[in-house]
């Protein structure tokens, strides 16, 4: 980067959000470094972090710097290039370059004209302007019109009684358990493969995960082995839709009706996704959904927790507000959370929701473009089953047989010196310290394939064909020249 603009981007560090709102507009260039009088790199602050500060409260004199990265990744003038650029991913954009005395000499960002990414939020004109009218109100912590509005609109779009929004989609899950009053000596039965949070939520309860495997066609919870893991323990079933793929939700109600079980469906990623043209997140007691920011509909974070029953519907509101009675002011009958989304957040939810229908036929169209040009003979992905109507998160493949692990690594790697930016697929939770399971490859056997052979493709809203052909050419070129040892 040019001497010029590097200095451009330099802040004090008694610099302001005001003052790095004005270089972002100044520069172009959506992030400050800042700097002491040496110009020795104190902390990095994206847009993101001034957006944040913003929405927790602090006014545009706030001092910027308790609200950057004190601790970014960085790279050293004793690096190559290519060891720079190694560093750079989806989750590292900026990269400082630093001398050995700590002091700024250049920077490398992440270009996405030349790295594609796995997901980015579709935020547009109607966001800001709900954004601005909220902040404008004055209504900017978590009362304000558009709580109600979205807690309104998203219950409507999912066909549920009521919804209750709150600060993300971990915090749903833990909510729904808490208002079924899951506690020490419970087991809640979830899939093995799933992002952790299906699982860490009921050990926040005091309660034991059960773990499943998935069905190897739809990579759902496998509903022939659910009774398998009942015991008279089980209090709950918690099936994710995984990658936007709706679970078998009426073998799961029938099995959860006759053992007398809770369902707390985690849809997490699967917006928008129909069993039987019913929306997922409304078959079970309650529903949950994330609206991170590479989920479908974004609130930035942000999640909901939908339900029918009016009791559980009392029982969620009070847990989110402090375990605060709804007819007494700060008069608390059972110890709750500030699990709270703000009005800001919901602004952005209620104009996401009013365009649904756009984003997810662009979902779609991605989808297809990718269906209709990977290679069958190298990859698979999970299949619709009768009745399932699924939906695109993330475009998610396998690598076929025999191929494993180490062909998933090697073209990961692949991808990303190609400026394709991917990622692998979860990891089995009995994998993982927390939930260790000595005998979990021989117990999920369909997990451990998907978790090892398994990639994520970028699947943006704004991806177009000629961006998504580029990739399958990767993919198919990629299997030609390396085919699996047999």
């Amino acid at each position: 980067m040019n001497e010029a603009l590097l200095n451009a981007l330099v802040l004090a560090e008694t610099a302001t959000l005001r003052d790095a709102m004005l270089s972002f507009e100044r520069t172009g260039i959506r992030i400050a470094l800042i700097c002491d009088q040496r110009r020795r790199l104190k902390g990095l602050a994206t847009e993101g972090d001034v957006r944040r500060a913003l929405l927790d409260g602090h006014g545009l004199a706030s001092v910027l710097l308790p609200h950057a990265n004190c601790s970014p990744t960085i790279g050293r003038t004793d690096m190559s290039r290519e060891e720079l650029v190694s560093l750079l991913s989806e989750r590292v954009h900026d990269l400082p370059v630093l001398d050995e005395q700590g002091v700024l000499q250049d920077i490398l960002i992440y270009d996405r004209r030349s790295m594609i990414p796995v997901a980015t939020p579709t935020v547009g004109e109607r966001e800001l302007r709900y954004v601005t009218d909220a902040v404008l109100s004055g209504w900017i912590s978590s009362q304000g019109k558009y709580i109600g509005q979205f807690e309104e609109q998203f219950a409507a779009f999912c066909g549920t009684q009521s919804a209750v929004a709150v600060s993300n989609g971990t915090v749903a899950l833990h909510l729904a358990l808490t208002a079924l009053g899951i506690g020490p000596g419970d087991e809640v039965i979830v899939p093995a493969l799933s992002f952790v949070a299906t699982a860490s939520v009921v050990r926040h309860c005091h309660a034991k995960p059960v773990f499943v495997d998935v069905d190897p066609t739809d990579w759902n919870l496998d509903v022939d082995k659910i009774e398998e893991a009942i015991t008279p323990k089980t209090k709950a079933i918690i099936p994710v839709h995984l990658y936007g793929m709706p679970c078998r939700m009426d073998r799961i109600m029938d099995i959860a009706h006759q053992h007398n079980l809770w369902v707390v469906e985690d849809a997490a990623e699967a917006h928008g996704a129909k069993f039987r043209g019913k929306c997922v997140g409304s078959y079970g007691h309650m529903g949950c959904f994330s609206f991170y920011g590479n989920k479908i509909i974004t609130t930035g974070e942000g999640g909901m927790v939908l339900t029918s029953d009016p009791e559980l519907n009392r029982k969620l509101r009070m847990l989110r507000d402090h375990g605060m009675s709804p007819s007494r002011r700060y008069w608390h009958e059972v110890v709750g959370f500030n699990y709270r989304m703000t009005n800001l957040q919901a602004a952005i939810g209620v104009a996401q929701l009013e365009r649904w229908e756009q984003i997810i036929t662009a979902k779609t169209r991605v989808r297809a473009w990718y269906d209709d040009g990977i290679s069958r003979r190298s990859f698979t992905t999970a299949k619709e089953y009768d009745g399932a109507a699924s939906v695109c998160w993330i475009y998610t493949l396998l690598l076929n047989s025999p191929c494993g692990l180490a062909e998933r690594e090697q073209l990961l790697a692949v991808l990303k010196r190609e400026g394709v930016d991917s990622r692998p697929t979860f990891n089995p939770i009995p994998a993982m310290p927390p939930y260790f399971e000595p005998d979990w490859r021989e117990r999920y056997p369909v997990t451990l394939r998907i978790s090892e052979c398994g990639l994520s493709l970028p699947s943006s809203v704004e991806l177009d064909q000629k961006t998504i052909k580029r990739v399958v050419a990767l993919l198919n070129e990629w299997t030609e020249q390396n085919p699996c040892p047999t």
